[in-house]
């Protein structure tokens, strides 16, 4: 017995004893990547993605979409991860948002180039300001994100496009009368140093199905928008350091015509919303403390954005509405990482988060201004211990967000991650994330929607466990479960019949299951599969808008040299439209394919022919239609990088 005894002592010591060799990089076991073309591995830190999220990226199975091939919108790929969905309002360039495993937009931290473009009001972020051809990486990560970015739904990184193509250059049209036109191009100053640019341009007239006075359905051209704007970053490295910034500024002309019933000066909604962004970062050369290594980090982003909406269909009497709001944040972030050897990373964050913003809202006689202010401080203590040569990490994190005027929030993290063979790739993790309410929670005002100063923080408890399987280089399998607890669920809810007000209104269970596969199977041939099972329900039994108990997407597709072919069939159950569970979204089927090949050296021509079915009975949250059957087309033109 005693022998046995101190056998199981020895055991556990060689297996929880840091190993004292040079630590590895984990073999890339994860398939939750969605590569469009070509199909390739991807590294599992996301360093280049300016976050500080790379331990959850990490430990929590982050999906991760390399985006190399022409497609209509950003939206399109992020819908095919399994439980993510995108919420659309309507054609091409309108609103959409993205919801995660149940959670709302408003819970979701979007980033580009480590920047929030969330916005300040409703705090959920546009998709349709950023072009897809200015992003070539998208990095999805769970709750468990919360800690580095402060979500409580999830957190989607987003990476600017950073190839060799001294110039990359695409125009595109569509069936729909779609028309967009994109170029990027790219000067070497010195071998470290370089400036990239780029510019868009978009058009969209739309489509829109409505119901006349007499009661009749109608279709008609609707939400026309166009979408123009341009991007200019800058990288250089010197001996003691390396210095990235870059600025962005994207406009969206949304105009909406009015219902013929209504006299003509009211005949035109507008929605017109700019987004600007900016950031300079800068880390410093490592340097040695004994046998720990640190490196420093600092930068400052700013996010400014201005919307202007007029509703002349919504009446008080015979007076239309509008509104306008200017918003502006500017955040702080200072960050060291302390490496112990081969086995320790701690790392600290100190962030510092200033918003400001202004409203005004009119109607007929009735006016109101704002303005509002906002000052959070962040902590992010994180440390990751990596035994057995980086076949067993765990992550320790804690987070505090302090808004001064209020109370602190406090987000502590677990992960762990194993891996027993370089075919199996096991992970769990744990976590409570909170959130303060929006501008829009606490303060909105009109004479029908109204916030709430008295709001509660919206808070999260998350459990995910999962486990993938690569038997071969062409196969991979995974299978992932979650369940995540959320408290005082903040939404907008009547308490009139003319008033909506915004109510802590309840708790929330989400839990689901999540499976997908991949594999490379003949001569160029790939499929992927995915599947997502999702329960979301209030405590009171009702289900949660936005979310599809079933998922699923597939995707046959070819590739060579020279031709690429694919063929998606996607489909969505019945989904409720509001808390009351009155209205609903019907199922949906839907059918995509492509063909693309490569002519003369850097062009490409590309055809994608999308709702093959040419269903036009689907609807968004709005009531507005989702496109029928339409052909989009790209032609793009890549200029080969030098030679060095």
């Amino acid at each position: 017995m005693q022998y046995h005894f101190r056998r199981i002592i020895l055991f556990l010591a060689l297996f929880l004893c840091p190993s004292a060799s040079q630590a590895q990089e984990p073999p890339d076991t994860s398939d939750d990547a969605l590569e469009l073309d070509p199909i390739e591995t991807f590294a599992d830190d996301t360093e280049d993605a300016g976050s500080d999220a790379e331990f959850d990226d990490r430990i929590n199975h982050a999906r991760i979409i390399e985006m190399n091939e022409p497609v209509t919108g950003l939206g399109e790929v992020l819908g095919r991860i399994p439980a993510a969905r995108i919420n659309d309002s309507g054609s091409r360039l309108q609103r959409k948002v993205l919801t995660y495993r149940g959670a709302d937009a408003q819970d979701i931290t979007v980033r580009y180039q480590g920047v929030p473009i969330n916005a300040l009001s409703d705090a959920s972020a546009d998709l349709a300001l950023l072009p897809v051809q200015l992003t070539r990486k998208a990095t999805l990560s769970g709750s468990g994100a919360g800690i580095a970015s402060g979500s409580v739904g999830g957190l989607l990184d987003l990476v600017s496009d950073d190839s060799d193509e001294q110039i990359k250059a695409s125009v595109s049209g569509s069936s729909l009368a779609d028309f967009s036109l994109f170029s990027q191009g790219r000067l070497s100053l010195t071998p470290t140093a370089q400036i990239r640019a780029a510019s868009f341009a978009d058009h969209s007239p739309g489509e829109f199905h409505y119901i006349d006075a007499q009661g009749s359905r109608q279709t008609r051209t609707h939400n026309e928008a166009s979408r123009y704007g341009a991007q200019v970053s800058a990288s250089a490295d010197f001996s003691k350091a390396s210095i990235h910034a870059f600025s962005l500024i994207s406009t969206i002309d949304r105009q909406e015509p009015g219902l013929s019933e209504y006299p003509s000066r009211f005949l035109k909604a507008a929605q017109n919303t700019w987004l600007s962004l900016s950031r300079f970062e800068t880390q410093f050369a490592p340097f040695a403390a004994g046998k720990s290594i640190s490196v420093w980090k600092f930068d400052i982003s700013h996010r400014a954005s201005g919307s202007t909406y007029e509703n002349p269909t919504a009446f008080i009497g015979n007076r239309p509405t509008a509104s306008d709001y200017l918003e502006n944040r500017t955040l702080t972030h200072i960050s060291s990482d302390f490496l112990a050897g081969t086995i320790s990373k701690t790392s600290l964050s100190l962030g510092y988060d200033a918003q400001w913003m202004s409203t005004t809202q009119t109607s007929g006689a009735y006016s109101d201004f704002q303005s509002l202010q906002r000052h959070l401080l962040n902590l992010t203590i994180a440390e990751t211990l990596s035994f057995l040569t980086d076949r067993l990490l765990i992550d320790l994190a804690f987070r505090t967000d302090w808004n001064v005027t209020e109370s602190p929030l406090y987000s502590p993290h677990i992960a762990i991650r194993a891996i027993p063979h370089k075919t199996v790739d096991l992970w769990i993790s744990g976590n409570r994330t909170a959130r303060y309410p929006t501008f829009d929670e606490n303060y909105y005002k009109t004479e029908f929607i109204r916030g709430n100063p008295d709001l509660n923080p919206q808070t999260a408890y998350n459990a995910e466990a999962g486990v993938s399987y690569h038997p071969a280089e062409w196969l991979s399998l995974s299978a992932s479960g979650f369940y995540n607890l959320h408290k005082d669920l903040i939404r907008f809810i009547p308490i009139t019949p003319y008033l909506y007000e915004a109510q802590n209104i309840t708790h929330a269970t989400v839990r689901g299951l999540e499976f997908s596969a991949s594999s490379q199977f003949w001569l160029g041939f790939a499929i992927k599969a995915s599947y997502a099972f999702i329960d979301a329900q209030t405590d009171d039994g009702l289900l949660l808008p936005g979310t599809p108990k079933h998922q699923t997407d597939t995707e046959l597709s070819w590739n060579d040299d020279i031709w690429h072919a694919s063929f998606r069939v996607s489909y969505a159950s019945q989904t409720e439209r509001n808390l009351a569970n009155t209205q609903h979204l019907p199922d949906r089927l839907r059918l995509d394919a492509s063909l693309a090949f490569r002519f003369y050296p850097g062009w490409r021509l590309s055809l994608a022919i999308y709702n093959l079915l040419d269903d036009r009975k689907s609807e968004d949250s709005m009531q507005r239609p989702l496109p029928g059957r339409y052909a989009f087309m790209t032609l793009e033109y890549a200029f080969p990088s030098d030679p060095d």
